[in-house]
Protein backbone atom coordinates (compact mmCIF):
# COMPACT_ATOMS: atom_id res chain seq x y z
CA UNK A 1 0.00 0.00 0.00
CA UNK A 2 1.52 3.20 -0.86
CA UNK A 3 0.08 6.31 0.75
CA UNK A 4 0.60 9.77 -0.96
CA UNK A 5 1.19 12.89 1.15
CA UNK A 6 -0.34 16.04 -0.44
CA UNK A 7 1.21 19.29 0.53
CA UNK A 8 -1.68 20.48 2.47
CA UNK A 9 -1.35 17.91 4.76
CA UNK A 10 2.46 17.60 5.13
CA UNK A 11 2.50 21.25 6.07
CA UNK A 12 -0.73 20.48 8.42
CA UNK A 13 1.84 17.76 10.18
CA UNK A 14 4.74 19.74 9.78
CA UNK A 15 2.58 22.51 12.32
CA UNK A 16 1.51 19.81 14.74
CA UNK A 17 5.23 19.05 15.31
CA UNK A 18 5.96 22.35 15.94
CA UNK A 19 3.27 22.53 18.06
CA UNK A 20 4.62 19.18 20.16
CA UNK A 21 8.09 20.66 19.94
CA UNK A 22 6.41 23.71 21.95
CA UNK A 23 4.71 22.20 24.65
CA UNK A 24 7.63 19.81 25.29
CA UNK A 25 9.83 22.84 25.41
CA UNK A 26 7.29 24.99 27.82
CA UNK A 27 6.82 21.70 29.99
CA UNK A 28 10.22 21.28 30.30
CA UNK A 29 10.61 25.36 31.29
CA UNK A 30 7.81 24.13 33.93
CA UNK A 31 9.10 21.22 35.36
CA UNK A 32 12.56 22.68 35.74
CA UNK A 33 10.90 25.56 37.84
CA UNK A 34 9.05 23.73 39.40
CA UNK A 35 12.36 21.73 40.74
CA UNK A 36 13.86 25.08 41.56
CA UNK A 37 10.79 25.81 43.61
CA UNK A 38 11.07 22.62 45.67
CA UNK A 39 14.75 23.01 46.17
CA UNK A 40 14.03 26.73 47.14
CA UNK A 41 11.17 25.59 49.22
CA UNK A 42 13.81 22.52 51.01
CA UNK A 43 16.22 25.57 51.84
CA UNK A 44 13.38 27.49 53.73
CA UNK A 45 12.22 24.54 55.85
CA UNK A 46 16.14 24.10 56.69
CA UNK A 47 16.42 27.52 57.62
CA UNK A 48 13.28 27.55 60.05
CA UNK A 49 14.34 24.42 61.17
CA UNK A 50 17.74 25.35 61.84
CA UNK A 51 16.18 28.51 63.77
CA UNK A 52 13.46 26.46 65.33
CA UNK A 53 16.35 24.84 67.05
CA UNK A 54 17.68 27.81 68.00
CA UNK A 55 14.95 29.00 69.50
CA UNK A 56 14.59 25.31 71.58
CA UNK A 57 17.99 26.08 72.98
CA UNK A 58 17.38 29.37 74.43
CA UNK A 59 16.55 29.47 78.37
CA UNK A 60 14.97 31.56 80.58
CA UNK A 61 18.40 32.04 82.57
CA UNK A 62 19.98 32.92 78.97
CA UNK A 63 17.12 35.69 78.44
CA UNK A 64 17.34 36.82 81.70
CA UNK A 65 20.91 37.77 81.20
CA UNK A 66 20.02 41.07 79.52
CA UNK A 67 18.05 41.95 82.70
CA UNK A 68 18.96 44.11 85.96
CA UNK A 69 16.62 43.47 88.93
CA UNK A 70 15.84 45.95 91.22
CA UNK A 71 15.02 45.66 94.79
CA UNK A 72 12.66 48.25 96.68
CA UNK A 73 12.35 48.31 100.81
CA UNK A 74 8.60 50.57 100.96
CA UNK A 75 9.51 52.59 97.88
CA UNK A 76 13.45 52.94 98.34
CA UNK A 77 16.32 51.25 96.15
CA UNK A 78 17.64 48.43 98.54
CA UNK A 79 19.72 47.19 95.67
CA UNK A 80 20.42 45.55 91.49
CA UNK A 81 20.89 42.32 90.81
CA UNK A 82 21.97 40.11 87.90
CA UNK A 83 19.29 37.76 88.55
CA UNK A 84 15.88 37.72 89.99
CA UNK A 85 17.02 35.02 92.21
CA UNK A 86 19.32 37.06 93.60
CA UNK A 87 17.05 39.65 94.47
CA UNK A 88 14.67 37.54 95.93
CA UNK A 89 17.72 36.04 98.31
CA UNK A 90 18.55 39.38 99.23
CA UNK A 91 15.35 40.88 100.43
CA UNK A 92 14.96 37.12 102.57
CA UNK A 93 17.75 37.89 104.44
CA UNK A 94 16.62 41.18 105.39
CA UNK A 95 13.26 39.23 106.68
CA UNK A 96 11.10 39.23 103.38
CA UNK A 97 8.75 35.64 103.07
CA UNK A 98 10.69 33.75 100.98
CA UNK A 99 6.73 32.59 99.87
CA UNK A 100 5.48 36.23 99.37
CA UNK A 101 6.21 37.42 96.20
CA UNK A 102 3.08 38.05 94.04
CA UNK A 103 2.71 39.64 90.15
CA UNK A 104 1.82 43.35 90.37
CA UNK A 105 0.02 45.08 87.45
CA UNK A 106 2.43 47.07 85.47
CA UNK A 107 0.32 49.90 85.99
CA UNK A 108 1.29 50.00 89.90
CA UNK A 109 3.13 52.25 91.25
CA UNK A 110 7.10 51.95 90.31
CA UNK A 111 8.56 51.94 93.39
CA UNK A 112 5.84 50.69 95.43
CA UNK A 113 3.73 51.55 98.24
CA UNK A 114 5.01 52.52 101.65
CA UNK A 115 2.56 49.60 102.25
CA UNK A 116 4.56 47.54 100.20
CA UNK A 117 7.65 46.33 102.38
CA UNK A 118 9.41 44.67 99.21
CA UNK A 119 8.85 44.91 95.48
CA UNK A 120 11.65 43.75 92.39
CA UNK A 121 10.98 44.89 88.81
CA UNK A 122 12.91 43.90 86.11
CA UNK A 123 14.47 45.99 83.72
CA UNK A 124 16.03 45.41 80.32
CA UNK A 125 19.51 46.65 80.08
CA UNK A 126 20.40 48.36 77.15
CA UNK A 127 24.20 48.28 76.53
CA UNK A 128 25.45 51.73 75.74
CA UNK A 129 27.11 52.81 72.03
CA UNK A 130 30.27 51.68 72.65
CA UNK A 131 29.71 48.94 74.81
CA UNK A 132 29.85 45.01 73.34
CA UNK A 133 27.11 42.97 73.41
Amino acid sequence: MIRVITTGRLQALEADRAKLAQALDAADIAQAEQQEAQEDLERVRKVADDLMKEVATLSVAALRERWAYVLFHRTQIHGIYTTLEAAEAAAEQQGAAPSGWVDTPADAPKGGSPETLWRIIGMPVQPEDGDAG
